[in-house]
């Protein structure tokens, strides 16, 4: 069977498992309803930070440490990274009923 066949079924099969697992899911989870556009702003800077933070990992590992310095300064990207995330998430944690949001 030739390698394009193989891949144009493995497609066939991901799309049709995607909608298999929609056709079962009666209603939206809670954390996915959007009731306004503020809302809708803080979920959508919640991705983007999230975002931010992996592509800043990613590149992480090509930084070559070599005094404490270099050190020091990583632990504190990694600090301060962490720490807007933590305080963005509370910020908003009071703006929607309990077990909308899924905790970090």
């Amino acid at each position: 069977m030739p390698f394009f066949v193989c891949v144009e079924a493995s497609e066939r099969l991901r799309e049709a498992l995607i909608a298999a697992i929609f056709l079962f899911i009666q209603e939206r989870p809670k954390w996915m309803k959007i009731t306004s556009l503020d809302e809708l702003k803080t979920k959508v800077g919640h991705v983007i930070v999230m975002i931010l933070l992996v592509k800043m990992f990613e590149r992480s590992k090509m930084v070559k440490i070599a005094t404490g310095l270099d050190l020091l300064s990583y632990a504190m990207c990694i600090f301060l990274s962490s720490a807007s995330l933590y305080i963005l998430h509370n910020l908003h944690k009071g703006d929607h009923e309990e077990g909308a949001i899924p905790h970090l």
